[in-house]
């Protein structure tokens, strides 16, 4: 025992704090009274802290050490002291023999099992981590290949879009002059059919009016020359005449060409009175 407090009285104190109780006399650890060793759990509150008694429940502010050997150490509430409860796993906290049985090394060998358990499922969990790191290592690998082929895949299939697009807009370029050609080309063809039927129109025109005028000369004059009206067309032979010009004049040409004969008649009329009177 150490000098001046017995084993007993140290009842609640962990290896530690014993040194503190070391000698005749204590003192407070708040730095307060000082009193004879005797005094140090004996169930009567000296210090203000409740240092003086640690195995008792005295004080309100006081901790009781349980040793707990083969499991963990534990620091109760002094209330928690002599209570009937067995908190300790080793029983210390209750006095009265026989209320507390010593289960520490049970529960130590549980928890230990427990943790071992533990341990090893994090064991096999950073060892399928290792495996998954070393998989992920190679497989990256074959990832940053098949990264590199497809960016060259796909600048190829840029360049390409890049021709393509430049082929297609040289293709417009042609196409749209091969259009304006085609439309020029329709243009001069069209002015080249109106110049001819214009150039048609009038021909034919003129060969009408000189068929008119033909029509009206050998109607209109009287010769005593036979070989003079010999120079005329026969009647029957100014009718196509008359019956092209009805066909580019319409119904006013059919009045001239009736105008016409009714003059070619009266003419012809004056023309046998004049040679009856010879």
């Amino acid at each position: 025992a150490l000098r001046g407090v017995s084993a007993e009285a140290l009842r609640g104190v962990s290896a530690d704090a014993r040194p503190s109780f070391n000698g005749p006399t204590f003192r407070c650890r708040d730095g307060g009274a000082e009193m004879p060793s005797a005094r140090v759990n004996d169930d009567y509150c000296d210090c203000l802290d409740g240092s003086d008694e640690p195995g008792t429940s005295a004080c309100a502010l006081g901790a009781f050490y349980c040793a707990n050997v083969g499991f963990k150490p534990r620091v109760l509430p002094a209330s928690r002291v002599d209570d009937g409860i067995c908190d300790c796993c080793d029983g210390s906290d209750e006095s009265v023999a026989g209320t507390c049985q010593d289960a520490c090394e049970a529960q130590g060998a549980a928890f230990r099992a427990a943790a071992a358990e533990r341990a090893a499922a994090v064991e096999r969990g950073l060892a399928a981590r290792r495996e998954y790191v070393a998989k992920y290592a190679s497989a990256k690998g074959g990832w940053a290949s098949e990264v590199a082929e497809k960016k060259t895949a796909l600048e190829e299939a840029k360049a390409s879009e890049a021709a393509l697009k430049e082929q297609k807009e040289a293709a417009e370029v042609v196409e749209r002059a091969m259009q304006d050609e085609e439309r020029k080309r329709k243009e001069v063809e069209e002015a080249a059919r109106a110049a001819a039927e214009a150039e048609r129109r009038a021909a034919e025109e003129a060969a009408l009016n000189a068929t008119r005028a033909l029509l009206e000369r050998c109607t209109a004059e009287v010769s005593p020359d036979p070989e003079a009206l010999a120079a005329c067309p026969p009647p029957t032979e100014a009718e196509p005449a008359a019956e092209e010009e009805n066909s580019l004049f319409g119904d006013d040409d059919d009045e001239d060409s009736g105008d016409t004969a009714a003059a070619e008649a009266e003419g012809g009329g004056e023309a046998a009175g004049e040679a009856a009177g010879e």
